[in-house]
Protein backbone atom coordinates (compact mmCIF):
# COMPACT_ATOMS: atom_id res chain seq x y z
CA UNK A 1 0.00 0.00 0.00
CA UNK A 2 1.32 2.88 -0.88
CA UNK A 3 -0.84 6.26 -0.38
CA UNK A 4 0.17 9.58 -0.64
CA UNK A 5 -1.92 12.74 0.95
CA UNK A 6 -0.70 16.82 1.67
CA UNK A 7 0.19 17.30 4.55
CA UNK A 8 -0.37 20.78 5.72
CA UNK A 9 1.26 20.23 9.09
CA UNK A 10 3.53 18.48 10.64
CA UNK A 11 3.50 16.97 14.20
CA UNK A 12 6.04 16.81 16.21
CA UNK A 13 8.58 13.65 17.17
CA UNK A 14 5.97 10.40 17.91
CA UNK A 15 6.34 6.90 16.84
CA UNK A 16 3.26 5.03 16.18
CA UNK A 17 4.56 1.03 17.10
CA UNK A 18 1.45 -0.76 16.93
CA UNK A 19 -1.06 0.26 14.45
CA UNK A 20 -4.57 -1.18 14.37
CA UNK A 21 -5.61 -1.26 10.94
CA UNK A 22 -9.38 -1.29 10.01
CA UNK A 23 -12.80 -0.42 11.66
CA UNK A 24 -10.79 0.24 15.29
CA UNK A 25 -14.14 2.35 16.23
CA UNK A 26 -16.38 0.44 13.91
CA UNK A 27 -19.61 2.16 13.29
CA UNK A 28 -22.22 -0.43 14.24
CA UNK A 29 -25.15 0.11 11.83
CA UNK A 30 -28.19 -2.01 12.55
CA UNK A 31 -31.06 -3.41 10.44
CA UNK A 32 -34.39 -1.02 9.92
CA UNK A 33 -37.56 -2.18 10.55
CA UNK A 34 -38.14 -3.53 7.34
CA UNK A 35 -34.63 -4.42 5.88
CA UNK A 36 -35.36 -8.33 7.56
CA UNK A 37 -38.21 -9.21 6.01
CA UNK A 38 -38.32 -11.18 2.54
CA UNK A 39 -39.74 -9.61 0.11
CA UNK A 40 -42.36 -7.80 1.79
CA UNK A 41 -43.70 -10.86 3.51
CA UNK A 42 -43.62 -11.11 7.21
CA UNK A 43 -41.47 -13.93 7.15
CA UNK A 44 -38.24 -13.26 9.53
CA UNK A 45 -35.30 -13.97 7.40
CA UNK A 46 -32.40 -12.67 10.14
CA UNK A 47 -31.77 -10.90 12.65
CA UNK A 48 -31.18 -7.38 12.74
CA UNK A 49 -27.64 -7.01 13.61
CA UNK A 50 -24.73 -9.67 13.85
CA UNK A 51 -25.41 -10.85 17.44
CA UNK A 52 -22.98 -13.76 17.30
CA UNK A 53 -19.82 -10.88 16.34
CA UNK A 54 -20.33 -9.98 19.71
CA UNK A 55 -17.65 -12.00 21.35
CA UNK A 56 -18.35 -10.76 25.15
CA UNK A 57 -18.16 -12.31 28.69
CA UNK A 58 -22.01 -12.92 29.69
CA UNK A 59 -21.91 -10.52 32.22
CA UNK A 60 -20.38 -7.90 30.21
CA UNK A 61 -23.57 -7.82 27.53
CA UNK A 62 -25.45 -5.44 29.44
CA UNK A 63 -22.44 -2.60 29.84
CA UNK A 64 -21.85 -3.27 25.94
CA UNK A 65 -25.58 -1.95 25.10
CA UNK A 66 -25.86 0.82 27.26
CA UNK A 67 -22.23 2.40 25.08
CA UNK A 68 -24.36 0.71 21.90
CA UNK A 69 -28.08 1.37 22.16
CA UNK A 70 -28.21 1.43 18.44
CA UNK A 71 -28.15 -2.04 19.31
CA UNK A 72 -30.09 -2.34 22.11
CA UNK A 73 -32.78 -0.61 20.30
CA UNK A 74 -33.12 -3.20 17.55
CA UNK A 75 -32.46 -5.75 20.09
CA UNK A 76 -36.03 -4.67 21.70
CA UNK A 77 -37.67 -5.00 18.63
CA UNK A 78 -35.86 -8.19 17.10
CA UNK A 79 -37.66 -11.34 18.57
CA UNK A 80 -34.54 -13.07 17.21
CA UNK A 81 -32.38 -11.01 20.18
CA UNK A 82 -30.55 -13.57 22.59
CA UNK A 83 -29.98 -10.51 24.32
CA UNK A 84 -33.65 -9.81 25.88
CA UNK A 85 -33.00 -10.45 29.35
CA UNK A 86 -30.08 -7.92 29.95
CA UNK A 87 -32.39 -4.97 28.34
CA UNK A 88 -33.84 -4.55 32.05
CA UNK A 89 -29.86 -3.58 32.66
CA UNK A 90 -29.45 -0.71 30.80
CA UNK A 91 -28.12 1.08 33.24
CA UNK A 92 -25.20 -0.63 34.18
CA UNK A 93 -22.11 1.09 33.01
CA UNK A 94 -18.50 0.77 33.49
CA UNK A 95 -17.50 3.56 35.27
CA UNK A 96 -16.01 6.10 32.76
CA UNK A 97 -18.85 7.16 30.70
CA UNK A 98 -20.21 11.04 31.74
CA UNK A 99 -23.94 9.27 32.02
CA UNK A 100 -23.13 6.86 34.73
CA UNK A 101 -24.08 6.90 38.08
CA UNK A 102 -22.01 5.24 40.88
CA UNK A 103 -24.74 2.52 42.31
CA UNK A 104 -24.97 1.59 38.28
CA UNK A 105 -21.05 1.10 37.69
CA UNK A 106 -19.15 -2.18 37.28
CA UNK A 107 -17.91 -2.65 40.08
CA UNK A 108 -16.15 -0.73 43.36
CA UNK A 109 -12.63 -1.48 44.90
CA UNK A 110 -13.30 -2.91 48.89
CA UNK A 111 -10.71 -0.96 51.55
CA UNK A 112 -10.22 -2.74 54.64
CA UNK A 113 -8.81 0.61 56.39
CA UNK A 114 -7.94 4.11 55.45
CA UNK A 115 -3.94 4.69 55.08
CA UNK A 116 -2.78 7.86 57.00
CA UNK A 117 -1.12 10.35 54.97
CA UNK A 118 -3.93 9.43 52.16
CA UNK A 119 -6.96 9.18 53.39
CA UNK A 120 -9.67 10.22 56.54
CA UNK A 121 -12.26 7.83 56.42
CA UNK A 122 -12.86 4.24 54.07
CA UNK A 123 -14.88 6.26 51.40
CA UNK A 124 -12.27 8.63 50.60
CA UNK A 125 -9.69 5.94 50.02
CA UNK A 126 -12.30 3.44 48.24
CA UNK A 127 -12.23 6.97 45.58
CA UNK A 128 -8.62 7.32 45.60
CA UNK A 129 -8.15 3.73 44.75
CA UNK A 130 -10.52 3.84 41.94
CA UNK A 131 -9.20 6.89 40.35
CA UNK A 132 -5.43 5.01 40.82
CA UNK A 133 -6.53 1.62 39.14
CA UNK A 134 -10.03 1.08 37.99
CA UNK A 135 -12.30 2.50 35.92
CA UNK A 136 -11.76 5.61 37.06
CA UNK A 137 -8.67 5.83 35.98
CA UNK A 138 -9.92 5.95 32.54
CA UNK A 139 -12.58 8.76 33.50
CA UNK A 140 -9.62 10.71 34.81
CA UNK A 141 -7.54 10.58 31.30
CA UNK A 142 -10.86 10.96 28.82
CA UNK A 143 -11.73 14.09 30.86
CA UNK A 144 -7.54 15.36 29.70
CA UNK A 145 -8.17 15.03 25.98
CA UNK A 146 -7.93 17.60 24.20
CA UNK A 147 -8.56 18.05 20.23
CA UNK A 148 -4.71 19.52 18.92
CA UNK A 149 -5.30 19.15 15.17
CA UNK A 150 -9.01 20.12 13.97
CA UNK A 151 -10.37 18.90 10.34
CA UNK A 152 -11.85 21.92 8.32
CA UNK A 153 -13.45 19.62 6.03
CA UNK A 154 -15.00 16.18 5.79
CA UNK A 155 -12.29 13.63 5.50
CA UNK A 156 -9.45 15.88 7.19
CA UNK A 157 -6.87 14.73 9.52
CA UNK A 158 -7.42 15.06 13.06
CA UNK A 159 -5.39 14.64 16.46
CA UNK A 160 -6.64 14.23 20.33
CA UNK A 161 -4.89 13.85 23.13
CA UNK A 162 -4.57 13.64 26.07
CA UNK A 163 -2.59 15.24 29.06
CA UNK A 164 1.55 14.97 28.32
CA UNK A 165 0.24 13.24 25.05
CA UNK A 166 0.55 10.12 26.84
CA UNK A 167 -2.55 9.32 24.59
CA UNK A 168 -3.21 10.10 21.40
CA UNK A 169 -5.80 8.86 18.50
CA UNK A 170 -5.60 10.34 15.20
CA UNK A 171 -7.09 9.75 12.00
CA UNK A 172 -6.10 10.01 8.25
CA UNK A 173 -2.69 9.90 9.93
CA UNK A 174 -0.15 10.54 6.98
CA UNK A 175 3.23 8.79 7.39
CA UNK A 176 6.46 9.05 4.72
CA UNK A 177 9.02 5.78 5.68
CA UNK A 178 10.61 6.03 2.51
CA UNK A 179 13.80 6.60 4.29
CA UNK A 180 13.29 5.63 7.95
CA UNK A 181 17.07 6.50 10.17
CA UNK A 182 16.96 3.21 12.26
CA UNK A 183 19.47 2.28 14.85
CA UNK A 184 20.65 1.22 17.85
CA UNK A 185 19.80 4.16 20.04
CA UNK A 186 16.23 3.11 21.31
CA UNK A 187 14.82 6.51 22.86
CA UNK A 188 15.98 8.37 19.34
CA UNK A 189 13.95 11.46 19.37
CA UNK A 190 14.67 12.13 15.35
CA UNK A 191 13.27 9.39 13.90
CA UNK A 192 10.99 11.84 11.90
CA UNK A 193 12.13 14.19 10.23
CA UNK A 194 9.89 17.13 9.03
CA UNK A 195 7.56 16.33 6.32
CA UNK A 196 7.44 12.90 7.14
CA UNK A 197 4.52 12.67 9.61
CA UNK A 198 1.30 15.15 9.51
CA UNK A 199 -2.18 15.56 7.94
CA UNK A 200 -4.75 17.79 6.51
CA UNK A 201 -5.97 19.86 9.90
CA UNK A 202 -5.48 23.11 11.49
CA UNK A 203 -2.92 22.28 14.12
CA UNK A 204 -2.80 24.18 17.33
CA UNK A 205 1.14 24.23 17.54
CA UNK A 206 1.50 26.00 20.83
CA UNK A 207 -0.93 24.45 23.03
CA UNK A 208 0.68 20.83 21.31
CA UNK A 209 4.25 21.68 22.59
CA UNK A 210 2.96 23.08 26.34
CA UNK A 211 2.28 19.20 26.78
CA UNK A 212 5.89 18.42 26.47
CA UNK A 213 6.43 18.98 30.46
CA UNK A 214 6.82 15.29 31.16
CA UNK A 215 8.96 14.57 28.07
CA UNK A 216 10.89 11.56 28.43
CA UNK A 217 11.68 8.48 27.22
CA UNK A 218 8.74 5.46 27.33
CA UNK A 219 6.45 8.03 29.27
CA UNK A 220 5.31 9.98 26.31
CA UNK A 221 4.78 10.34 22.65
CA UNK A 222 6.41 13.28 22.76
CA UNK A 223 9.54 11.46 22.91
CA UNK A 224 9.51 7.83 22.27
CA UNK A 225 10.18 5.99 19.60
CA UNK A 226 10.36 2.48 21.31
CA UNK A 227 8.68 -0.82 20.69
CA UNK A 228 6.26 -3.05 22.12
CA UNK A 229 5.28 -5.31 19.47
CA UNK A 230 6.71 -8.24 21.01
CA UNK A 231 5.87 -8.16 24.35
CA UNK A 232 2.88 -6.94 24.02
CA UNK A 233 1.53 -8.52 20.95
CA UNK A 234 -0.75 -11.48 22.40
CA UNK A 235 -2.57 -7.83 24.62
CA UNK A 236 -3.46 -6.30 21.78
CA UNK A 237 -5.90 -9.52 20.36
CA UNK A 238 -8.02 -8.45 23.38
CA UNK A 239 -8.90 -5.11 21.72
CA UNK A 240 -9.02 -5.86 17.47
CA UNK A 241 -9.72 -9.23 15.18
CA UNK A 242 -7.73 -7.22 12.97
CA UNK A 243 -4.22 -7.90 12.03
CA UNK A 244 -1.42 -5.96 14.62
CA UNK A 245 1.22 -4.50 11.92
CA UNK A 246 4.67 -3.26 13.18
CA UNK A 247 5.53 0.15 11.18
CA UNK A 248 8.77 -1.55 10.09
CA UNK A 249 6.07 -3.33 7.66
CA UNK A 250 6.11 -0.02 5.69
CA UNK A 251 9.65 1.05 5.04
CA UNK A 252 10.06 2.33 2.23
CA UNK A 253 6.50 3.81 1.45
CA UNK A 254 4.13 6.60 2.31
CA UNK A 255 1.39 5.03 4.36
CA UNK A 256 -2.08 7.20 5.27
CA UNK A 257 -3.88 5.60 7.71
CA UNK A 258 -7.16 5.78 8.72
CA UNK A 259 -7.44 5.44 12.15
CA UNK A 260 -4.33 4.94 14.52
CA UNK A 261 -3.94 5.11 18.31
CA UNK A 262 -0.73 6.17 20.16
CA UNK A 263 -1.94 3.78 23.20
CA UNK A 264 -0.71 4.71 26.94
CA UNK A 265 2.88 3.79 27.54
CA UNK A 266 4.37 1.77 29.96
CA UNK A 267 6.58 3.55 31.91
CA UNK A 268 4.67 6.68 32.16
CA UNK A 269 4.13 8.34 35.29
CA UNK A 270 1.17 7.11 37.18
CA UNK A 271 1.18 4.54 34.78
CA UNK A 272 -1.07 1.00 34.94
CA UNK A 273 1.83 -1.31 34.27
CA UNK A 274 4.92 0.67 35.97
CA UNK A 275 5.07 3.26 38.65
CA UNK A 276 1.69 2.75 40.24
CA UNK A 277 1.07 4.16 43.01
CA UNK A 278 -1.32 2.54 44.85
CA UNK A 279 -3.30 3.24 48.60
CA UNK A 280 -3.12 0.77 50.96
CA UNK A 281 -5.62 -1.78 52.37
CA UNK A 282 -7.78 -1.57 49.16
CA UNK A 283 -7.80 -4.17 46.45
CA UNK A 284 -10.28 -5.54 43.69
CA UNK A 285 -10.90 -2.83 40.76
CA UNK A 286 -13.18 -3.48 37.78
CA UNK A 287 -10.84 -2.84 35.16
CA UNK A 288 -8.97 -5.66 35.87
CA UNK A 289 -11.21 -8.07 36.59
CA UNK A 290 -13.36 -7.37 33.64
CA UNK A 291 -10.44 -7.38 31.18
CA UNK A 292 -9.31 -10.93 33.04
CA UNK A 293 -12.66 -12.66 32.96
CA UNK A 294 -13.45 -16.18 31.64
CA UNK A 295 -15.15 -19.64 32.70
CA UNK A 296 -13.71 -22.81 32.43
CA UNK A 297 -11.59 -24.94 34.19
CA UNK A 298 -8.54 -23.61 36.97
CA UNK A 299 -5.69 -22.22 34.09
CA UNK A 300 -2.21 -22.67 34.73
CA UNK A 301 -0.14 -20.50 33.19
CA UNK A 302 3.83 -20.76 33.92
CA UNK A 303 5.87 -18.13 32.43
CA UNK A 304 8.78 -19.04 30.45
CA UNK A 305 11.83 -16.56 29.79
CA UNK A 306 13.94 -17.07 26.38
CA UNK A 307 16.26 -14.77 27.53
CA UNK A 308 19.98 -14.93 29.46
CA UNK A 309 18.72 -14.91 33.10
CA UNK A 310 15.73 -15.60 35.45
CA UNK A 311 15.01 -18.57 33.53
CA UNK A 312 13.27 -21.72 34.93
CA UNK A 313 15.58 -24.43 34.62
CA UNK A 314 13.21 -27.18 35.47
CA UNK A 315 9.80 -25.94 33.34
CA UNK A 316 9.10 -28.97 32.02
CA UNK A 317 9.14 -31.16 34.54
CA UNK A 318 7.09 -28.35 36.47
CA UNK A 319 4.46 -28.20 34.30
CA UNK A 320 4.07 -31.97 33.45
CA UNK A 321 3.55 -32.93 37.25
CA UNK A 322 0.93 -30.17 37.20
CA UNK A 323 -0.50 -32.01 33.88
CA UNK A 324 -1.09 -35.08 35.71
CA UNK A 325 -3.73 -33.57 37.78
CA UNK A 326 -7.01 -33.14 35.25
CA UNK A 327 -8.06 -30.12 37.18
CA UNK A 328 -5.68 -28.18 35.55
CA UNK A 329 -4.92 -26.72 32.14
CA UNK A 330 -1.69 -26.26 31.76
CA UNK A 331 0.44 -24.13 29.74
CA UNK A 332 3.84 -22.66 29.38
CA UNK A 333 3.86 -19.26 27.66
CA UNK A 334 7.10 -17.23 26.54
CA UNK A 335 7.08 -13.85 28.97
CA UNK A 336 10.18 -11.57 27.94
CA UNK A 337 9.86 -9.31 31.48
CA UNK A 338 10.76 -9.68 35.20
CA UNK A 339 9.59 -12.47 37.44
CA UNK A 340 9.61 -11.94 41.12
CA UNK A 341 13.13 -12.30 42.02
CA UNK A 342 13.89 -10.03 45.87
CA UNK A 343 11.37 -8.09 44.53
CA UNK A 344 7.72 -9.30 46.19
CA UNK A 345 5.32 -6.40 45.74
CA UNK A 346 5.74 -6.23 42.48
CA UNK A 347 3.46 -8.96 41.69
CA UNK A 348 1.68 -8.65 45.00
CA UNK A 349 0.24 -5.62 44.03
CA UNK A 350 -0.95 -6.79 40.43
CA UNK A 351 -2.92 -9.38 42.50
CA UNK A 352 -4.42 -6.58 44.55
CA UNK A 353 -5.64 -4.62 41.84
CA UNK A 354 -7.29 -7.41 40.59
CA UNK A 355 -8.56 -8.58 44.42
CA UNK A 356 -7.54 -11.76 43.73
CA UNK A 357 -5.45 -13.98 46.24
CA UNK A 358 -1.72 -13.83 45.95
CA UNK A 359 0.59 -17.05 46.51
CA UNK A 360 4.43 -16.82 46.71
CA UNK A 361 7.56 -19.24 47.45
CA UNK A 362 7.42 -20.01 50.91
CA UNK A 363 10.30 -21.99 51.96
CA UNK A 364 13.73 -20.70 50.59
CA UNK A 365 15.75 -24.32 51.05
CA UNK A 366 13.26 -25.56 48.45
CA UNK A 367 14.37 -23.00 45.25
CA UNK A 368 17.61 -23.59 43.67
CA UNK A 369 19.42 -20.64 41.95
CA UNK A 370 21.99 -21.81 39.34
CA UNK A 371 24.82 -19.07 40.79
CA UNK A 372 25.40 -16.39 42.49
CA UNK A 373 23.81 -13.70 39.73
CA UNK A 374 26.20 -11.80 37.65
CA UNK A 375 24.61 -7.88 37.26
CA UNK A 376 27.08 -5.96 34.54
CA UNK A 377 27.99 -3.25 36.91
CA UNK A 378 26.31 -4.48 40.86
CA UNK A 379 28.37 -8.01 40.42
CA UNK A 380 26.56 -10.96 42.86
CA UNK A 381 22.57 -10.15 42.00
CA UNK A 382 19.06 -12.50 42.32
CA UNK A 383 17.75 -10.94 39.39
CA UNK A 384 20.45 -12.52 37.13
CA UNK A 385 20.55 -15.60 37.08
CA UNK A 386 18.70 -18.90 36.59
CA UNK A 387 16.53 -20.98 39.04
CA UNK A 388 15.34 -24.36 39.78
CA UNK A 389 12.29 -25.44 41.74
CA UNK A 390 11.58 -28.71 44.05
CA UNK A 391 8.65 -30.02 42.13
CA UNK A 392 6.70 -31.60 44.88
CA UNK A 393 6.41 -28.18 46.73
CA UNK A 394 5.67 -26.30 43.30
CA UNK A 395 2.78 -28.86 43.05
CA UNK A 396 1.78 -28.00 46.86
CA UNK A 397 1.74 -24.52 46.31
CA UNK A 398 0.04 -24.76 43.07
CA UNK A 399 -3.08 -27.27 44.70
CA UNK A 400 -3.04 -23.83 47.40
CA UNK A 401 -4.10 -21.64 44.66
CA UNK A 402 -6.55 -24.14 43.04
CA UNK A 403 -8.09 -24.60 46.18
CA UNK A 404 -8.82 -21.45 46.56
CA UNK A 405 -10.17 -20.66 43.55
CA UNK A 406 -12.56 -23.18 43.64
CA UNK A 407 -13.93 -22.32 47.09
CA UNK A 408 -14.44 -18.64 45.92
CA UNK A 409 -18.24 -18.08 46.17
CA UNK A 410 -18.63 -17.70 41.90
CA UNK A 411 -16.63 -20.49 40.69
CA UNK A 412 -19.09 -22.25 38.87
CA UNK A 413 -17.68 -25.41 39.45
CA UNK A 414 -17.27 -25.54 43.35
CA UNK A 415 -15.99 -28.26 45.28
CA UNK A 416 -15.64 -29.59 48.74
CA UNK A 417 -12.03 -29.16 50.07
CA UNK A 418 -11.68 -33.38 50.81
CA UNK A 419 -11.99 -33.44 46.61
CA UNK A 420 -8.28 -32.41 46.81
Amino acid sequence: MELSIHASLVFPTAMLILVMLGALFPKIVARGPDEHLHNGSNVLQEPRYPYESIMLSEEHIPYFLHNNPGIATACRQDPLCPYKKHLKKLKACWGYEKSCKPENRFGYPTCDYAEIGWANTIEQAQDIFWKQADFGYVKEKMKDVKNHCKPKNAGDSSLECSRYLQYCKAANLYIDLRHPERNHDRFNEDFFKKGQIGGHCSMNTKAFLAEGQQKSPLQSWYKSTYGYGDLFSETWKAFTDYEIIHLKSYDSKRVCFKEAVFTLLPRMRFGLFYNTPLISGCHGTGLFRAFSQHDGKIRVTILARTTEYRKILNQNELANALKTLPLFDVQIVNYKYKYNCKDERCYLDLARLRGIHYITWQQKDKVFPQDEGHHPTLGKHPKFTNYAFDVEEFVRLVLLAADHVSQHSKWPFRRKHDEF
